[in-house]
């Protein structure tokens, strides 16, 4: 499972261009920080996708970017990809563990159009109808 796990991380750091780093400067009213002037047309974009440490359930969540698993998010983590800009579709759902059974079933597709060199935010969120995928705004 480790050995698929760190195959998966660089297959993903090569395609997606997966890092972790700090957060990107928020502005006075929070928003995310604009994408530099000009970026070349082949510039990634970056997404930012945080959990609350208090949320209502504790089990890992599975964020994927255009139908491939991306990462694994536990409560109170974050994590930063770099993706290509364009229209991405994002979706997050429970991960399968001891104590967490996968939940499938109830994934929704959420699209997302990033510029060249934009930085965005989102926080995973849950509700009756299962995760979603929120704009972050500090």
């Amino acid at each position: 499972m480790n050995l698929q796990r760190s195959l998966l991380a660089a297959l993903l750091t090569v395609s997606c261009g997966l890092a972790t780093a700090s957060p990107p400067p928020a502005m006075g009213n929070g928003a995310m920080a604009p994408p530099a002037e000009n970026p070349a047309p082949d510039s990634p974009a970056r997404l930012i996708v945080s959990r609350d440490e208090e949320g209502l359930n504790a089990c890992t969540v599975d964020l994927y970017v255009q139908s491939q698993m991306a990462a694994q998010i536990p409560p109170g983590e974050q994590v930063v990809l770099e993706v290509a800009a364009g229209d991405i579709a994002l979706s997050v759902a429970q991960a399968g563990s001891a104590l967490c059974k996968p939940d499938q079933a109830q994934v929704s597709v959420q699209s997302v159009l990033l510029q060249p060199g934009e930085t965005r935010g989102y926080k995973v969120m849950q509700n009756a109808s299962g995760f979603f995928l929120s704009p972050q705004i500090e």
